[in-house]
């Protein structure tokens, strides 16, 4: 019994020689390292304060390409299938939405599409948030996940599979929320400049701005009778060829028939009226502080344009 203390013993004894044979540290490297931290940041901030486009776009690109990199390379396809899957669909519909918001000559319903989906992920990411923070509580208090999952799914892969914990769910909505918001800012400022070029392209009366959306070009709810600079209604200015302006963006006249939508109209302190998910978009998921025809600064909480909610603001910001 004795001859097994003292093998004990001096098994310990030797690990702790060896531990001592490592040399410390120097402090000289703890200093590098704050050194290094406090110079990155700096250089991150006039990255982001000289070239803020390369520095927007380079994170950009690297927040969205990261899972796909980590499941492929270091997690593993099968450990982070339902990660790949949600990413696969979010990263097709917005290579399709980004691919026609590049466009030279933008389809009428572009900015719709673009402000609609995006707006519709941030929702969903919102939702998500908040369904996994009320799930964490119950988890904790009440065991609510493992519930779950043990009765109504009977403890199966594919219970685990659609049903995952409240973590996960958080991931996703700050994951999208942020990512979703990015792809928003991309897509407007797009978009932005080609209705900048449209519009110095052909001449707008204010006439004309005051019954159409400012971001998409089609007129505003209950305008149908549209007063042209040539004069004359919106039928008038159809059949005619030969008006200065073309009020939808492509120009192309079989895309000229009149369009209603159900949509409420938003006007900002200048005056300009635009579509209430069109404006949202441009505001919300463009992260815009502007009118986008005049570049005036808006105040949301003082003109009272966006009733969202305080965790929304967050997730977004």
């Amino acid at each position: 019994m004795a001859s097994q203390q003292d093998l004990v013993m001096q098994q310990h004894q030797q690990l702790h020689n060896q531990h001592e044979q490592h040399p410390a540290a120097p402090a000289g490297f703890f200093l590098f390292v704050v050194v290094m931290v406090i110079v990155l940041q700096l250089v991150v901030q006039l990255w982001k304060k000289y070239h803020r486009h390369s520095y927007v776009m380079t994170s950009f690109f690297l927040m969205w390409l990261f899972p796909a990199i980590y499941c492929i390379f270091i997690g593993g396809l099968t450990h982070f299938s339902r990660m790949m899957i949600v990413w696969l669909v979010y990263s097709l519909f917005t290579v399709y939405l980004g691919y026609i918001s590049l466009r030279r000559a933008l389809a009428p319903n572009t900015p719709k599409k673009v402000y609609v989906w995006f707006f519709s992920v941030y929702k969903i990411s919102h939702f998500s948030v908040l369904f996994g923070t009320v799930m964490l509580v119950l988890q904790i208090l009440f065991g609510f996940h493992t519930l779950i999952i043990k009765y109504l799914l009977m403890d199966s892969d594919f219970g685990r599979f659609i049903f995952p914990s409240a973590e996960i769910w958080i991931f996703y909505g700050l994951y999208f929320g942020v990512l979703v918001r990015d792809c928003g800012e991309i897509c407007s400022t797009a978009i932005s400049a080609s209705l900048e070029a449209d519009r110095n392209k052909f001449y707008v009366s204010p006439s004309q701005l005051h019954h159409v959306c400012g971001i998409c070009n089609q007129e505003l709810k209950n305008d149908t009778n549209l007063d042209f600079e040539g004069g004359g209604s919106a039928a008038d200015f159809e059949s005619s060829s030969d008006q200065p302006f073309t009020r939808r963006i492509t120009g192309d006249a079989a895309q000229e028939s009149k369009r209603k939508t159900i949509q409420e109209t938003k006007v900002l302190s200048c005056q300009h009226k635009f579509h209430e998910f069109c404006l949202y978009g441009w505001l919300i998921l463009g992260k815009k502080d502007s009118c986008p025809i005049c570049k005036e600064v808006v105040n949301t909480k003082q003109e009272d344009l966006l009733q969202v909610s305080l965790s929304e603001i967050i997730i977004g910001n």
